[in-house]
């Protein structure tokens, strides 16, 4: 019995908590090559979120994907916050994330997505390899996002950093396998 509700709880973990990519698909019309990454998946959450329901405290959620170019075969990887608060918040090109990781490294974000004003924004980093690299190798502490008004400070909860270490890892072996 306790073997089968050892099994039980294994098959459930994996079920619940598996690192997978969500999506791989082609858009004809951009001639662009989409993936994303999702290391948290759990059919009850309706989000679609990388990183699913409130991982970062006070509402902030994070996912990667890669956008790759059908014919020059160049790929691009992104990250992307989604942002949520109770007051109107605006952010646009200019702005930055700023990200802290344990080692003491801190790595600065160029914002490359529009400006998007609401109570959910979302917000979208280009990421070089070097980024990359130690996004997937250190855990992030905290995140500061640049608003038009000012900035948000979010810290991530510890239950979820090597979530999104195993998140960007699967983004670095993604890019690794299209060139």
């Amino acid at each position: 019995m306790k073997q089968f509700l050892l099994f039980i709880t294994f098959i459930f973990t994996i079920a619940t908590f598996g690192q997978v990519q969500k999506y791989d698909r082609i858009d004809d019309y951009k001639k662009e090559r989409n993936i994303q990454m999702q290391a948290s998946l759990y059919k009850g959450w309706m989000a679609s979120d990388g990183i699913t329901k409130n991982f970062m405290k006070r509402n902030m959620y994070l996912m990667t994907h890669i956008v790759q170019d059908t014919e020059t075969k160049e790929a691009q990887a992104y990250l992307t916050l989604d942002i949520r608060d109770k007051y109107k918040i605006c952010s646009s090109e200019e702005n930055e994330a700023i990200i802290t990781l344990k080692n003491g490294h801190i790595i600065t974000l160029k914002q490359s997505s529009k400006t998007e004003c609401g109570q959910e924004i979302i917000t979208k980093y280009p990421l070089n390899q070097t980024q990359i690299n130690q996004l997937s190798t250190y855990d992030m502490i905290s995140v500061r996002v640049y608003l038009n008004d000012g900035y948000t400070d979010r810290e991530i909860k510890d239950k979820v950093k090597p979530i999104i270490k195993k998140t960007l890892q699967m983004t670095a072996d993604k890019l690794e396998e299209i060139k």
